[in-house]
């Protein structure tokens, strides 16, 4: 299994309140974009054809560079790598590339990482791996072999920082997927076994008692045929989202139905199925919104900003993207992990842009005719 795309493709334009000052043929150079540090929509990595580019300073300031509004700053050190999946935590990013290798920076000396992008490896530099996910301080790695890795804490004494550890998890092997919520995470075997473990005082973690689960822990979930089997999970704060391949949603954590900002007086949701015939999903590790894409049109549950649905409600308006929904509601969009972009304007080279032009000057043609 290859990492996930939220969105295949985000229009670039709605960032153009983030991105006003950068010059537009730049922008247009722009292929994909990755947003870090989702709780604020100012950081971000840039890749074009051959580079990656910094922008923002919290991100700046891991790599030692100068955040600049007007001038993404260049980061030398990734040079002609193609990086296939972007995420992040609360102080730090893990890239992975398409030869299996992955990079962490951040500026907490916890991470190690001397102020640049730091090769991770767990045995020997012949690691490779296939999956990145992170939660808000730890991550998770999944190696090709099918083993998972994790981060962490090297000591108990919280009078010394010492740098932190990436060992195998326990008893999990041939995983095809995980995925990781604030402090909670999740592995899919190949034989469709899922695991859990973590935070989960708030039911996020799918089993019904409120307490923390120490190890992997096997989940019986709902799972009776091969349509019926699991096909995504997206995790946010308190609260995750699990995918069928049969298209139903399942929803387990703390009530997005609550619109009050106390998270104590909230009540819990053991898992129930919330929507049928799904067929993407998103959320964010920091956010308390759900979104759903089903029969051609987008879903939100939850809170967007100053905007609140109670229940799993159909947006009238049309979207390209999940980006887009997230833009249209908050001062701050963001990407949900590495996307690919397009920039709306005639004289644009990117091949989704002249597929569009191409539909519009056939049915100009058939009009003609």
């Amino acid at each position: 299994m290859m990492p996930k795309t939220v969105d295949k493709i985000v229009d670039i334009d709605i960032f153009q309140d983030v991105f006003g000052s950068i010059d537009k043929n730049f922008i247009k150079s722009i292929v994909s974009i990755a947003s870090l540090f989702e709780d604020d929509g100012k950081n971000f990595l840039m890749m074009t054809k051959d580079s990656t580019f910094a922008y923002g300073d919290q991100i700046c300031k891991m790599l030692s560079l100068k955040h600049d509004s007007s001038r993404p700053q260049p980061i030398s050190s990734l040079n002609d790598m193609k990086i296939i999946q972007v995420d992040s935590g609360d102080n730090f990013v893990v890239l992975l590339t398409d030869d299996g290798r992955v990079y962490l920076a951040s500026n907490d000396d916890v991470w190690d990482t001397k102020k640049t992008f730091k090769l991770i490896t767990v045995s020997n530099n012949d690691d490779r791996f296939k999956m990145i996910a992170c939660g808000e301080s730890d991550f998770l790695l999944l190696r090709q072999d099918g083993t998972v890795f994790k981060s962490f804490d090297s000591s108990n004494d919280s009078e010394k920082s010492r740098p932190k550890r990436i060992e195998p998890v326990d008893d999990l092997r041939n995983v095809k997927l995980i995925a990781c919520g604030l402090s909670h995470w999740f592995a899919l075997t190949k034989r469709e076994k899922l695991y859990l473990w973590g935070k989960n005082y708030y039911g996020q973690s799918d089993l019904d008692y409120c307490d923390d689960i120490s190890e992997p822990t096997f989940a019986q979930f709902p799972i009776d045929s091969i349509d019926s089997r699991v096909k995504d999970i997206a995790s946010g704060r308190y609260f995750s989202l699990i995918l069928l391949e049969n298209g139903q949603l399942y929803f387990c954590g703390i009530d997005l139905a609550d619109a009050d900002e106390f998270f104590f007086l909230k009540s819990v949701v053991s898992p129930k199925l919330v929507l049928s015939q799904v067929e993407r999903i998103a959320t964010s590790k920091y956010k308390r919104f759900a979104l759903a894409y089903s029969k051609s049109s987008y879903y939100v549950w939850g809170r967007i900003y100053k905007h609140h649905w109670p229940s799993f409600t159909k947006l009238d308006d049309k979207f390209e993207s999940f980006a887009a929904v997230v833009e249209k509601f908050t001062p701050s969009p963001f990407t949900f992990g590495l996307t690919s972009t397009f920039y709306q304007t005639e004289d644009c080279n990117h091949p989704f842009t002249k597929f569009k032009e191409s539909i519009r000057q056939l049915f100009n043609h058939l009009h003609l005719q």
